[in-house]
């Protein structure tokens, strides 16, 4: 995004640096790089700070993450789950950390 050489010649880096996009590449490259395990306490406090109750969990030698609103808790009503992710390499605890990059 910011290649000095861009495919076009009306390419602005200053411009493409103050988009929504950049804005979005960096909140995710922030988790990523702030976080170095998706089950530390650090990484349930974010999500708490974003009214998200996550959990990390295993089950016959894999491991699931669970995110729900915490609204779900105090609610008799029925309420989507916001996602459910399978950690598909359990030896890699940063590959969950990654993955929240794509979708905070």
């Amino acid at each position: 995004m910011t290649q000095e050489r861009a495919s076009s010649a009306r390419y602005e880096k200053d411009a493409a640096l103050n988009t929504i996009s950049a804005k979005r590449m960096a909140d995710g490259l922030y988790i990523e790089y702030r976080f170095g395990d998706a089950d530390g306490e650090d990484m349930k406090t974010f999500w708490k700070q974003k009214g998200i109750r996550y959990a990390v969990r295993s089950f016959q030698g894999e491991q699931y993450i669970t995110m729900v609103p915490l609204s779900a808790d105090e609610s008799e009503e029925k309420l989507p789950c916001v996602m459910i992710m399978q950690e598909v390499d359990a030896f890699n605890p940063h590959q969950a950390v990654t993955a929240f990059g794509y979708f905070e």
